[in-house]
């Protein structure tokens, strides 16, 4: 019994060099000819393309001002971090913006120039969609060009387009800078009030009493105050970065951004670490400012902090989430203020720590110098909480006046470098570049279409793939068979035998040269057909040594796959080596044997069955030694149950004693039960596959269909396969063979 079929997916291979040439070789044609016909594509549109003009002008890119993080940042923060300029993207999305467009079409529906051209508003956009662009290179500069056919309308169109340009950014900068201005407005009124507030209480309490220190606690007095001092100095700094916090929450909210998380939320085992090390760090270096020195050792922690400082802050970004899915223009806003968000956090993280450490000293104080009255403890707290407020209400009143007078000066984030010219020549055509990418564009589709085709073929091209798929040995493969008869007619085919309709006294004149050279004993002896046979046979008898072949039945899937023919050349390889060998011509349907042999066809099979004859009288000599033939007879109404029958099994049973070796040529399988009905009463099956026709899936369920008959199944005849280059190895059987007929020439 044949091995069990293997899973396909468990015997999948990776393709090799050899398989890509393979595939090329078999489908060089499609290939070809697809990439003639994007080359030819590609040239045409190369040559009869209208010269293009480019006109562009060149601008750089200024620090942005979009937010309170440049307003109001911090001014003791001398070691920052460094504020990003906007990224290129969003300068090519206000380029893509319907605003943007719609402005440059008001500008231009004016011009004569562009009236010239005759574009109406659908066709400019258009227009904008593919002709202008915003490139760059590895400096900062950026070009905005315009493409057109005529030097005149590409020069106009960038002229108008980098002003429009121009004036946007303008505008969206003083979008931003108002809504600066008005949040700054709003904080100055809260910390006025509160200036005042300070202001009234610390002029109560100096109206109330009369507070004076002696020498003896002026020291700690005065140490105290320091300290006090250092504290309120931070507080306002603290307060100054919640304000810049909350002002980014607020531009956050004006985008209808996703929620962020803050600084404090971030828990990882990075940011832990990370935080850990910065605290530590802090606390050593206050303690430093507080003792009043600045030594090595200060420097060093500086550097120390600011290091710590920017891991922690990479470590946020990297953690927290990136763009949302809303505008992009809006996402790189949203972006850039996260940012500097973070930063901020950062800074308030730091402030935060100063001023408990400050409160932790103060704290300390009062506890040891117990004679420190609670007045002059008082009288402190309402100097720093006044200190305090004055500062932040003087930023922010200095901040505001910035603010507005950049609303009014601003640059809109660029400066323009260059402005348009006149193209004096149009863009090079690049002929030979556009040639070759038409070539390899061409080279590459055809390519993926070859390989698109290879797998939806569901063919056999390989005996390897025919026998992992199927389970199936294969016994021979038999090459693709090309006469020219001797009367100067075009080569026939072997699948021609089976496609020939005709029949009676005709088909004997046509049989003498039309099909002559098929069959291996017309042929000479080292043809590579013959050779094949020959294995073929050697095979059979090798296949089942412990029950020897003595009916043998030759069936296909389908029709065209050539067991006609097979089956009469294995009967003619096995009468060559002197024994008895008979053709029955089982296919009562389209019986094709006695066409073959030149021999009539009736009285044949179906007359034996129906009329009761011997076997002698349907049982005909052939041209070929110890051959003889069955053909099929009258083709009957009911062939399935006439080869069911009794008497079919006791005639094919007379002929199994009368020869050694009976060759039953059946239908094919997938059409018919004949086939079934015939495998009950041989003793084995050879089953024929066509090459680079045959499905796979008729194969397999043909040789399911006949491991149901019970009877052993030898393997396949792998028929009719091709012997050019790119179908395997079989090329090279066919060379050695020519090459060794030219030499005996």
């Amino acid at each position: 019994m044949p091995p069990d079929i293997p899973n396909d997916s468990a015997i999948e291979r990776e393709w090799t060099l050899q398989d890509y040439i393979n595939l090329f070789l078999r489908r060089k044609f499609s290939i070809l000819v697809t990439a003639l016909l994007i080359f030819a594509a590609a040239a045409v549109y190369t040559f009869i393309r209208p010269p293009q003009y480019y006109s562009s002008a060149t601008f750089i890119i200024e620090s942005p001002n979009m937010g309170l993080g440049s307003l109001l940042g911090s001014q003791s923060s001398a070691r920052a971090l460094a504020e990003p300029g906007r990224p290129l993207e969003f300068y090519q999305a206000l380029l893509e913006s319907q605003a943007y467009q719609e402005q440059l079409w008001q500008q231009a529906r004016g011009d004569s120039i562009i009236l010239a051209s005759g574009m109406t508003g659908e066709e400019f956009h258009r227009f904008l969609q593919k002709n202008i662009k915003l490139t760059t290179d590895k400096t900062e500069l950026v070009k905005l060009g315009v493409t057109a056919k005529s030097p005149q309308l590409a020069w106009r169109l960038a002229d108008l387009a980098i002003t429009v340009f121009k004036l946007r950014c303008k505008q969206i900068e003083l979008e931003e800078t108002r809504n600066v201005v008005d949040y700054v407005d709003k904080q100055k009124e809260i910390s006025r009030g509160k200036l005042e507030d300070a202001e009234r209480s610390l002029q109560e309490f100096n109206e109330s009493t009369s507070f004076a220190v002696s020498d003896e606690d002026g020291g700690l007095l005065k140490k105290l105050v320091e300290l006090e001092s250092g504290l309120a100095e931070v507080q306002s700094q603290r307060e100054l970065a919640e304000a810049n916090i909350a002002a980014y929450n607020q531009r956050l909210n004006d985008l209808k951004a996703p929620n962020t998380p803050e600084l404090n939320d971030i828990d990882t085992p990075r940011t832990k670490e990370l935080r850990s090390r910065l605290d530590r760090l802090i606390e050593e270096r206050t303690q430093l400012a507080g003792a009043g020195t600045r030594s090595v050792k200060a420097v060093s922690l500086d550097q120390q902090i600011d290091e710590v400082r920017n891991q922690l802050y990479q470590a946020i970004l990297e953690t927290t989430p990136g763009k949302d899915a809303g505008a992009y223009l809006n996402q790189n806003l949203w972006e850039e203020i996260r940012q500097n968000r973070i930063k901020e956090e950062l800074q308030l993280y730091m402030l935060r720590n100063r001023e408990r450490f400050f409160q932790r000293q103060v704290a300390t104080y009062r506890r040891e110098n117990p004679k420190l009255v609670e007045r002059a403890i008082e009288m402190t707290r309402l100097q720093r909480s006044k200190k305090v407020y004055e500062d932040m209400f003087a930023i922010l009143l200095e901040k505001g006046e910035e603010a507005r007078i950049k609303s009014a000066t601003g640059t809109g984030g660029i400066r323009i470098l260059d402005s348009p010219v006149m193209p004096q020549r149009p863009v090079p055509a690049h002929v030979p570049r556009n040639l070759a990418v038409g070539l390899m564009l061409g080279l590459g589709l055809g390519f993926g279409l070859a390989m698109l085709r290879d797998y939806l073929d569901n063919t056999i091209r390989s005996q390897d793939e025919l026998t992992r798929h199927t389970g199936l040995a294969v016994m021979g493969a038999v090459a693709e068979i090309k006469v020219k008869d001797p009367a100067g007619r075009k080569p026939v085919r072997p699948a021609q035998v089976e496609e020939a309709e005709t029949t009676g006294p005709a088909a004997y004149a046509f049989s003498s040269n039309g099909y002559t050279g098929h069959l291996i004993s017309q042929m000479k002896p080292r043809e590579p057909v013959v050779d094949a046979y020959r294995t073929l046979r050697t095979n059979l008898q090798f296949a089942s040594v412990d029950q020897p072949i003595s009916a043998l039945l030759v069936t296909s899937a389908l029709p065209g796959e050539g067991k006609t023919l097979s089956t009469a050349n294995i009967a003619i390889s096995f009468a060559e080596l002197g024994q008895r060998v008979l053709i029955i011509d089982g296919d009562m349907r389209k019986p094709r044997q006695h066409t073959l042999f030149g021999l009539k066809s009736t009285p044949g099979l179906a007359d034996c069955m129906a009329r009761g004859l011997s076997a002698g009288q349907v049982i005909y000599q052939t041209s070929v030694p110890n051959l003889r033939l069955v053909p099929c007879g009258t083709i009957p109404p009911n062939p399935a149950e006439m080869i069911a029958s009794q008497r079919m099994g006791d005639f094919i049973a007379q002929c199994r004693m009368m020869f050694d070796l009976v060759v039953i040529d059946a239908p094919p399988v997938r059409l018919v039960t004949d086939p079934l009905l015939f495998a009950a009463k041989a003793t084995h099956v050879l089953l024929v596959v066509k090459a680079n026709s045959t499905q796979m899936r008729d194969v397999q369920e043909a040789s399911a269909l006949m491991r149901r008959a019970q009877t052993p199944i030898l393997g396949v005849l792998f028929n009719y396969v091709k012997t050019t280059r790119g179908y395997g190895d079989y090329h090279r059987y066919n060379h050695y063979y020519d090459s060794f007929s030219t030499k005996s020439k």
